[in-house]
């Protein structure tokens, strides 16, 4: 085990990083939700059209 289960990287917020690590976990989290939901609400409406057309 290279770090312990207390690591100051795993949880920034109980750290004294207030400044860096609270704004990469919150840009990282909207980014892949935004992309799925796009795609896979773009592809669902097309294919149940092609079938049913």
């Amino acid at each position: 085990m290279p770090y312990p289960p207390v690591a100051p990287s795993n949880v920034p917020k109980a750290g004294s990083g207030n400044d860096g690590p609270p704004l990469l976990p919150p840009i990282e989290i909207p980014r892949p939700p935004q992309d799925q939901p796009l795609p896979g609400m773009e592809v669902k409406p097309p294919k149940a059209k092609s079938p049913g057309g």
